[in-house]
């Protein structure tokens, strides 16, 4: 177990639920049937693993895979997972977004306390543009349950008031041209950033160790933004170096600015800003920096907000040692998220489903 627990630290914290499920500690057909009520699904329980599954099939908008009409059977439903645990229940879900729904359903997420582990797609060429996004929880039936119902009537909140998804921020693209003033940005991530064009970058490495050896800044550990616009009205997107512990201060202070990123490898979790984070900031979408900084120096303080809350996490010693980066594709549009699990609990969502074209030459795996 102890080996188990090396290889795969993210899932350590499930060992309890393993020895609960052993000593007989189950759901209640009262907790079941709570769980049901309170979800507005109703939910089949594997006695075999005590897990109770509810589920929500997205039938809601049509989705084609290479053109081809995609049924919700074939992995367009969004579910939750509940068993036992030590503080009454965990919830383990994948929830079907589509890209104008995530932000507003991880902010219910994260607003009911609820952990967000993942944000990934599973397709090539699928239209409209599919997400999913796992997230994970420990607490009493009657607190975990109700922030999945939530969710759920925030995507049709959403599709209520648009029945198409959106094709863009409603703030509109950033200006082609680009004019951002470095010496203001520079001062306030307290690096000397990289020009080109009229636009901005900076870079700020971290040190991890892999395969024995010290690993930093240009071996690809490490934080990045860069700006574009001009500085009235710019855009940012980036990548965030972090380890696990970090993730959820670093989601929590995006959430702030009701932006969010896509995190998912278990252990080094690259936060991608670019599309989904939103961070336009034009006058006409964002009320005034009351610094009175400029709104590409508002960016720039939103980027050191996110480091300064991963260093205000306490991250345990051995956290640096034997980790791996994330997957190279992970970090980039129309990546394949990869996570660790343990598969021998697939209804609990740590299976391993393999999606294979016949007579085609790609395979397109995934890890949940």
């Amino acid at each position: 177990m102890h080996d188990i627990a090396r290889f795969f630290p993210r899932c350590a914290s499930c060992f309890p639920l393993l020895l609960a499920v052993a000593a007989g500690a189950a759901l209640t057909p009262e907790q079941r049937a709570r769980i049901d009520e309170l979800t507005g699904a109703k939910g089949s329980y594997t006695a075999a693993e005590d897990v109770h599954r509810v589920a929500f099939p997205r039938a809601d908008v049509p989705v084609a895979v290479e053109g081809r009409r995609m049924h919700p059977f074939l992995g367009f439903s969004s579910w939750a997972a509940f068993t036992s645990g030590p503080h009454g229940a965990l919830v383990m879900g994948d929830m079907v977004l589509f890209e104008d729904e995530v932000n507003p359903v991880m902010s219910v997420a994260l607003d009911g306390g609820l952990e967000v582990t993942a944000l990934h797609n599973h397709f090539f060429f699928d239209q409209p543009r599919v997400m999913y996004m796992h997230i994970g929880g420990s607490g009493s039936v009657e607190r975990l349950a109700p922030v999945v119902a939530r969710m759920m009537d925030k995507v049709r909140e959403v599709r209520k008031h648009r029945p198409a998804p959106a094709a863009g921020f409603a703030a509109g693209p950033a200006p082609a041209d680009n004019r951002i003033a470095a010496a203001e940005l520079d001062r306030i991530l307290g690096v000397q950033g990289e020009t080109n064009a009229g636009m901005y970058k900076a870079t700020i490495g971290r040190k991890a160790r892999m395969h024995g050896r010290e690993v930093a800044k240009q071996m690809g550990v490490n934080t990045w933004a860069a700006f574009g616009g001009t500085d009235e009205d710019a855009l940012v997107d980036g990548d965030f170096a972090m380890l696990e512990s970090e993730l959820q201060a670093v989601l929590k202070t995006l959430h702030q600015y009701r932006g969010h990123p896509q995190p998912h490898d278990p252990r080094r979790a690259p936060v991608r800003l670019s599309t989904l984070l939103g961070a336009r900031a034009s006058r006409r979408s964002r009320p005034r920096n009351p610094l009175g900084a400029r709104h590409a120096a508002r960016l720039a303080a939103l980027v050191e907000q996110l480091v300064a809350a991963q260093a205000s996490v306490a991250v345990p010693v051995v956290a640096l040692e034997g980790f791996l980066p994330a997957p190279p594709l992970l970090a980039r549009d129309g990546a394949v998220g990869v996570g660790a699990g343990f598969g021998e609990a697939p209804s609990f969502g740590v299976s391993t489903p393999v999606m294979i074209r016949p007579g085609r030459r790609s395979q397109q795996q995934e890890r949940t």
